[in-house]
């Protein structure tokens, strides 16, 4: 696998998958054999039907990825005081 993909994979999660996905996918479809198969009116609405499927899977992994807390680090001290994260104690 590309170092690139390896980062984004890491960086991104599962939208570096969406995106190594799509990436793979498009190099396969478009090979010269694939393409005699199915003809070019028929490979234009293959690609746009994959370029849709793909853009709602990114929307959802970006949507619904990890959860991001809305609260800051919440610490509390020896005396039992709090502090939200916010320097309100």
């Amino acid at each position: 696998m590309d170092p690139f993909w390896k980062l984004a994979v890491k960086t991104t999660g599962a939208v570096g998958v969406l995106g190594l996905l799509f990436s793979i996918l498009l190099k396969a479809l478009f090979q010269q054999q694939i393409i005699e198969i199915f003809g070019s009116d028929k490979m234009f609405y293959i690609v746009i039907l994959i370029i849709c499927v793909f853009g709602l899977a990114l929307l959802l992994a970006i949507t619904k990825g990890k959860p991001r807390s809305t609260q800051g680090p919440s610490v509390v001290y020896r005396d039992h005081s709090k502090h939200q994260g916010d320097n309100r104690f």
